[in-house]
């Protein structure tokens, strides 16, 4: 599921930096969805809301001025702007990373166009959700070829 699970995901994390320091052999294995992109879509919707709550603060800044301090007003424009900012490059960098030029991923998938990926892809990105759909052990040809020599 795409909810969070704090415990889960921070070990997958921990995992992942132990695997690219050399210190763990295999990859995480994750289900349909991985840490980066259950990051990626909360990050949507926790910019959102700040985005949301700080431009009422600024759409309605005059009725506000009334009511609260200055700071107040400076503070959502601030806010808002580096929202702004960050979602930017969130999406030019992180997104744009991982969707397009990832190892594994380069030069992109083609899910966006028709709903698929390959086998291949789904045993080594998504190897928890591969097993639960076919009911078979997420393997590669080129490591059961290994395991059998």
């Amino acid at each position: 599921a795409i909810l969070p699970r704090p415990i889960q995901d921070l070990k997958e994390v921990w995992h992942l930096i132990l695997y690219t320091l050399g210190k763990r052999p295999d990859h995480p294995r994750t289900g349909r969805y991985d840490f980066f992109e259950k990051f990626e879509y909360f990050a949507v919707v926790w910019g959102t809301m700040v985005m949301v709550a700080s431009g009422l603060v600024l759409w309605f800044a005059d009725e506000l001025f009334r009511l609260v301090p200055l700071w107040v007003l400076d503070v959502a424009k601030i806010v808002h702007r580096w929202e702004a900012v960050l979602a930017i490059l969130s999406i030019a960098i992180w997104h744009t990373y991982h969707v397009h030029f990832k190892p594994g991923v380069f030069p992109g998938l083609t899910v966006w166009w028709n709903g698929r990926v390959t086998r291949e892809y789904m045993i080594k990105h998504h190897p928890l959700e591969y097993e639960e759909i076919t009911g078979r052990p997420a393997v590669l040809v080129e490591e059961r070829e290994e395991v059998q020599s």
